[in-house]
């Protein structure tokens, strides 16, 4: 009995030995592919792509003017829908709803995060990133975006109902939304009057989805998505207002 448990033993340790190698590769590939990732995405992105008149330039005054004028396109092209806009300017952080050219509403951003990616990339490649305007392919908030009741018209007033208000309760939480564009850039509108641990909260939740996308690819043997996160605070009464008169297709322009 007492060979049997000693090689019982040694099994058991020998498959921790073999858990915790294969545990180790699979997190030290998973670091490399997202190392990986962000010159991917660079490189696809770009596919094809030759921005006119851009000038890779070290003067500062040159490559403001550069992204300004790369805005302004971009708010041109807005204003030629037929729908509302939004508008973000990192610059002078600014967020606004436009429509035909003309700003309907404007807020204040209080604060600003994004990572080194955006912050490093040259003048071509900010060009690729923000030239035109930009559609939501996903989007969500932890509030309803059209707080309003469908109902079908009575045929004459013996079907009237007692019209029944529902109170819009969103203003009573912190206010969140993720707006994931169709050139991979990721926008969050973040209530700045929002607990420390509750922002802790929804950052979490976020990088566990964007861990567990990664890991579905990781194990599929691919590159994973790398997708470049800007972050907006700003009161939330103002996250619902711009989040609820955008259209499902809105179209956004961008400057950093």
């Amino acid at each position: 009995m007492s060979e049997i448990s000693h090689g019982d033993i040694g099994k058991g340790r020998r498959l921790r030995i073999i858990v915790r190698g294969a545990l180790v590769l699979m997190t030290l590939y998973y670091i490399v592919l997202a190392i990986i990732a962000p010159a991917k995405k660079l490189r696809t992105f770009g596919e094809g792509v030759y921005p006119d008149e851009m000038i890779v330039t070290e003067d500062s005054v040159v490559s403001a003017l550069q992204r300004e004028k790369l805005f302004l396109k971009s708010r041109i092209e807005l204003a030629g829908f037929d729908s509302t806009g939004l508008s973000i300017d990192l610059i002078s952080r600014t967020i606004g709803l436009e429509l035909k050219g003309v700003m309907l509403h404007s807020a204040n951003i209080e604060r600003t995060r994004y990572g080194q990616f955006l912050n490093s990339v040259n003048e071509v490649n900010y060009s690729r990133f923000f030239s035109g305007t930009f559609t939501p392919v996903k989007q969500h908030a932890n509030f309803k975006k059209v707080p309003i009741r469908i109902v079908d018209a009575p045929r004459d007033t013996s079907g009237l109902l007692p019209d029944i208000i529902t109170a819009d309760t969103s203003s009573l939480k912190p206010s969140n939304v993720y707006l994931e564009l169709d050139n991979g850039i990721v926008v969050r509108l973040i209530d700045n009057d929002a607990r420390f641990f509750k922002r802790f909260a929804w950052d979490i939740s976020g990088r566990v989805v964007m861990i567990a996308s990664n890991l579905y690819h990781v194990i599929r043997f691919n590159i994973p998505d790398y997708n470049p996160v800007i972050k907006l605070y700003l009161p939330g009464r103002e996250i619902r207002t711009i989040y609820r008169a955008i259209p499902v297709s809105g179209r956004i322009a961008i400057r950093i």
